[in-house]
């Protein structure tokens, strides 16, 4: 693939191949824009944000609690794991989200995502910087090179 047709040629393009595949639910591809780290950061901020919403509700808890007892996430999901079990568990996360957000529970977070603008990409040599916002709310995000594809880090 020539690189001006890599969707991982620049930053940018990067970020944007995988908020489009965050957006159309497409776990796996979303994951391959993501360094290992990041992949494990995504599905732990996941964890995190659903326990908290499965406090309130006995229903939600239990079924919460059945998916961390299948993945063995009572010390969250950092530990060694592949990629395709991160993408797996993601998965069910984003499912538990995606059910109990009817009742107020659970976050949207493609809604927060659809809402997310990457702006003023500055790259240092093998990392790259770029402010995301988020419904006002600026971060800084970050981008590593690596066997010249851009990756989000």
């Amino acid at each position: 693939m020539e690189p001006e047709d890599d969707d991982q040629a620049t930053p940018q393009r990067a970020a944007a191949g995988f908020r489009d595949a965050m957006l159309a639910g497409r776990w796996a591809d979303a994951f391959r824009f993501a360094t290992r780290e990041a992949q494990a950061g995504l599905v732990g901020a996941v964890c995190l944000g659903s326990a908290y919403g499965a406090q309130e509700n006995d229903a939600a808890g239990e079924a919460l609690e059945e998916i961390f007892a299948r993945y063995d996430l009572r010390d969250g999901p950092e530990r060694s794991r592949d990629t395709a079990e991160l993408i797996e568990i993601f998965g069910a996360l984003m499912a538990w989200n995606g059910r109990f957000q009817a009742i107020g529970l659970g976050r949207d977070y493609l809604a927060l995502l659809e809402d997310t603008e990457y702006s003023e990409f500055e790259v240092r040599g093998a990392l790259a910087y770029a402010i995301s916002t988020t419904r006002g709310r600026r971060s800084q995000a970050r981008f590593r090179l690596a066997d010249g594809r851009w990756y989000l880090d």
